[in-house]
């Protein structure tokens, strides 16, 4: 569902600035609460604006996207500094725009949310979940928050970074600030997505989870910062065990966001060849192609799963061995030739051993981050295996002059995002992959 709220056009395409071509964008992601401390806004305004004028000025090969459901307070500041730094601004909103609307009591607050969606580049309507109706979501209530649950889950998967404007205290609200917070860096939103949704395998470490914490009050009694944080108080925050809280980018952030930035430098000089020159990789009209090439993937996707699963339950019964360093796979063929044959149900000689030179790379100290490296790259090359037997599958059934089968509803999903970027967006069971190296996520 959530995927074709991405893929349908805009409800309302307004005058803001509009993207370079080909550029993979850096997306940040807004939740914070509608009830700031009017005493603390000038300040958190300051910190916004610090904060997208350095990134914009880090990246200046990238177009930073700000990523808002435009609710009161928070969302509306960013918006604001964002258009006044002429950022482009795509707006998702939670449901329906006039079902939406209804959360704004007053002819001020209702004229500046369509001041804001005028003059924003993108503008996507999420729609109702499974069970709701406009008349079920009328006034608050768990439905209602459901529908803010699920803007939560967008969001997420739609960003790079979570700027989160939040006095760091838990909630049991569901679609709240914190709840969206927890779902970026955990993917849990009680009420919405399963516990057990963040307990699959992942084959890489998670890039996933970089938030942007400005730290704030909210406007009522008794909410100040959760203990050990001060007001307007700043930092990246991420899963990371020994210091979640750093003053700097972490480094691993980073790299990715330097990478990326280095491919649009290289994409920006080679547009006009790529005009002339470029070609889908599979035709449009067989929406079916698609299918079989993403049914084909998750296979063998699942497959190399169940290979790194095996292992790592071997890891508590092996030690790590004086020559582990010498032992860990040579090559990234080893471990593909052992997952393939895995797949193939060979598994008693190559996969086998396969495993075991995994194992002993995984409890061996010195071979951690490239292990790691390895998970990755196994991950992508699989990845691509099973894009090209579906276009060789499908050349094959249409050489036989066999009929594919017509795609359903869900035939299409591309990898398109609503801020043009490409990531796997969640649904309301798993909303993501936690493999999100390559972010939203590329265009």
């Amino acid at each position: 569902m959530l995927r074709q709220a991405a893929d349908q056009p805009p409800a309302e395409v307004g005058s803001g600035p509009t993207r370079r071509r080909y550029s993979a964008p850096l997306v940040v992601g807004v939740t914070g609460h509608r009830d700031l401390a009017p005493a603390e806004i000038p300040g958190i305004r300051g910190r916004v604006r610090e904060f997208l004028m350095h990134l914009h000025s880090e990246y200046p090969d990238r177009d930073l996207v700000v990523l808002t459901p435009l609710a009161e307070g928070a969302d509306r500041l960013v918006a604001n500094e964002a258009l006044d730094l002429g950022l482009p601004v795509t707006v998702v909103l939670p449901m329906p725009r006039a079902l939406y609307a209804e959360d704004f009591r007053t002819v001020e607050s209702r004229a500046e949310f369509d001041r804001l969606c005028a003059a924003a580049t993108d503008l996507f309507e999420l729609p109702l979940t499974a069970g709701n109706t406009p008349g079920s979501v009328d006034g608050h209530g768990p439905n209602r928050a459901r529908q803010y649950a699920q803007l939560g889950v967008f969001l997420s998967a739609h960003c790079h970074v979570l700027l989160a404007l939040w006095d760091g205290r838990e909630s049991t609200e569901t679609g709240g600030t914190a709840q969206v917070v927890r779902f970026h860096q955990d993917d849990i939103m009680p009420g919405f997505a399963p516990r057990s949704a963040a307990s699959r395998l992942t084959l890489a470490d998670d890039e996933s989870d970089l938030v942007y914490h400005i730290v704030c009050s909210r406007d009522r009694p008794g909410h100040t910062p959760a203990p050990g944080l001060e007001p307007l108080d700043c930092a990246w925050y991420t899963r990371d065990d020994a210091e979640p809280r750093t003053r700097e980018l972490p480094a691993k952030y980073r790299q990715i966001f330097d990478r990326t930035a280095e491919f649009n430098t290289d994409v920006q000089r080679h547009v006009a060849s790529i005009d002339r020159e470029g070609y889908p990789l599979l035709p449009r009209e067989p929406v079916a192609g698609q299918r079989l090439q993403l049914r084909q993937q998750r296979r063998v996707l699942g497959g190399l799963r169940q290979f790194l699963e095996f292992g790592d339950q071997r890891v508590g019964r092996l030690g790590p061995g004086a020559d582990a360093l010498q032992r860990f796979p040579r090559s990234v063929e080893q471990v593909f030739l052992g997952a393939v044959a895995h797949i193939a149900g060979a598994r008693p000689v190559v996969a086998i051993a396969a495993r075991e030179r995994l194992v002993l790379g995984q409890r061996g100290a010195q071979v951690g981050q490239r292990q790691a490296l390895l998970r990755a790259t196994v991950g992508l090359e699989l990845y691509r295996a099973g894009g090209r037997q579906a276009v060789e599958r499908r050349a094959e059934l249409l050489a036989r002059g066999e009929q594919l089968e017509p795609a359903g509803r869900h035939g299409t999903q591309g990898h398109g995002a609503v801020t043009g970027a490409s990531r796997s967006a969640r649904t309301a069971s798993r909303p993501r992959s936690r493999c999100r190296s390559s972010i939203i996520r590329h265009t």
